[in-house]
């Protein structure tokens, strides 16, 4: 891949997509369009999505807001790319919701595992205390007899 298309991967904590824009999987980009628009209270709707396009408008498109993304999967290189994108969104969110028709178990679980995997434990029996004693293999329960669940 170009030198390019590796800078313009993902979102990075960039506020608006652009074209050329790359991801790795047709899911992440339906992560990061979600994201988005729910960031900024306002909805869009997906016109097509196959295994080749992501295609997306707002809600408002033809009243007052262009906002659209079309995304692309570049077959031989493996990636998708944004092809196409109007934007940002013109339009105003006319009332603060306390739940977004975008936000799905998707994008909850996604930011519940980035949470998570940001988390390092490097030494997971530091923190217990000594009169627990953890020197033993974590393999031993996987070794006893399944039927009592005692060691052989």
């Amino acid at each position: 891949m170009s030198s390019i298309h590796r800078d313009k991967h993902g979102m990075h904590g960039a506020e608006e997509f652009e074209v050329g824009q790359w991801f790795q999987s047709k899911e992440e980009v339906v992560l990061m369009v979600k994201n988005y628009n729910i960031r900024r209270g306002v909805q869009y709707k997906v016109f097509e999505s196959d295994q080749l396009k992501y295609h997306g408008k707002c809600v408002q498109f033809g009243n007052g807001c262009n906002w659209l993304i079309r995304v692309t999967i570049r077959q031989r290189k493996g990636y998708w790319e944004v092809r196409k994108y109007n934007g940002p969104h013109t339009c105003l969110a006319t009332e603060l919701f306390t739940d977004h028709r975008q936000l799905d178990y998707h994008v909850i679980c996604a930011s519940i595992l980035s949470l998570v995997n940001s988390i390092a434990v490097h030494q997971p029996h530091a923190g217990l205390p000594p009169s627990i004693n953890c020197s033993k293999s974590l393999r031993q329960p996987l070794t006893g007899n399944p039927s009592t669940g005692r060691p052989n």
